[in-house]
């Protein structure tokens, strides 16, 4: 069981020549444009983890994500990627002409 943990570690690159929990890096391919923080891969990996008897704390320090997020994750039953909500219409939304 820990080797298996071991070659998942080995795979993440919040590990490889950097410390345990350094902050993940998302870089935004465009103007306005959002990359998901959990990828598809991350959350099966996570998953993985998980599954081969590491705590969530444990994950959480492998792959540089919040605990909260990773158990967030890992209670989901399939990966789906993170949509912000819709924006809602604001108080001044009426008056915006006359604002301007």
């Amino acid at each position: 069981m820990q080797q298996t943990i071991e070659a998942e570690v080995g795979d993440l690159p919040a590990l490889q020549g950097g410390e345990i929990g350094s902050p993940v890096r998302v870089s935004l391919p465009g103007v306005g444009g959002e990359e998901p923080v959990v990828g598809k891969e991350r959350w099966e990996q996570m998953h993985r983890l998980k599954a081969a008897g590491m705590t969530v704390s444990g994950v959480a320090r492998a792959t540089g994500l919040d605990r909260k997020t990773v158990r967030r994750c890992l209670r989901q039953v399939r990966w789906q990627a993170y949509r912000r909500p819709g924006r809602r219409e604001g108080l001044l939304d009426a008056h915006r002409e006359w604002l301007a």
